[in-house]
């Protein structure tokens, strides 16, 4: 009977301690830091969006599984397989500060860095880059897409807008072959520029040489969220000729890649 006994007290005691290897390894993968201070070692059931609560596992003092929830207000980060860890379904939008826009699923997050999976991959961008992180609430439905900031938002087709060239960028435009404009920011705030046409440029005629040529200058600040105000002036002269000028004052509404713009001006 005593050899019984010893029989079942050990198999009793390897169960208990099997199982408590095993809440040991379940239980402490997943972590939650609550805002008041506390930290839960847990096992996640559920975590979608779409719910107000995170439901989870855990083991009481007497090595009992308990189920709980907690609300993601009451949460400040989580930890799951000891890496930073995001809800899933977690899809957002994201505005760096040059003006590209991600759609993705946001993988994990630190104090410094994302990550977030876009069609191409994944892709770790750092916070400092980050101007808006926007949650989208229908994941699944978005389309995602990846936009470069428009690369040459300073001027339309022709005239100026009131985006600035920033310090050391520049361009070169160019008009049916003919007409040749270059401009350069000098500041972050100011561009300067001059242009010529071929035709007057190189033709020789018996009045002599009288180019075409035009010059000039423009500056525009950001005065407020999706709003520039800008000025500047153009000058064109044909030596010998004739000499005629407008100067102007701007308005631009929108952002980057996608903007309105009006102006008023006076020509002499």
């Amino acid at each position: 009977m005593k050899k019984v006994s010893l029989l079942v007290a050990t198999i009793v005691n390897g169960v208990l301690t099997q199982a408590q290897e095993q809440t040991t390894t379940t239980y402490k993968r997943d972590t939650i830091w609550l805002k008041t201070g506390i930290v839960i070692s847990c096992r996640i059931i559920d975590d979608s969006t779409s719910m107000d609560y995170v439901y989870v596992d855990f083991v009481s003092g007497l090595n009992n599984v308990k189920q709980s929830r907690f609300a993601w207000d009451q949460i400040k980060t989580i930890h799951q397989n000891s890496k930073p860890y995001v809800p899933h379904s977690g899809t957002y939008k994201v505005e760096l500060v040059d003006g590209t826009v991600l759609n993705g699923k946001l993988i994990s997050e630190t104090e410094t860095e994302i990550e977030i999976q876009l069609d191409v991959g994944n892709l770790t961008i750092k916070r400092s880059k980050i101007k808006k992180l926007v949650p989208l609430e229908i994941p699944g439905k978005v389309k995602k897409s990846f936009w470069f900031k428009n690369p040459h938002a300073t001027r339309l087709l022709f005239a100026p807008t009131a985006i600035p060239l920033r310090s050391g960028e520049g361009y070169y435009q160019n008009i049916y072959i003919i007409g040749n404009m270059f401009n350069y920011g000098v500041l972050n705030n100011l561009s300067v520029g001059g242009g010529f046409d071929f035709i007057t440029m190189f033709a020789n005629s018996e009045e002599g040489w009288h180019p075409m040529l035009n010059f000039n200058i423009k500056s525009g600040f950001q005065v407020a969220d999706n709003f520039h105000a800008g000025a500047g002036g153009m000058y064109i002269i044909m030596p010998g000729e004739f000499s005629a000028g407008i100067a102007y004052g701007l308005g631009t509404v929108g952002s980057y890649n996608s903007n309105l713009t009006l102006g008023l001006g006076w020509g002499f």
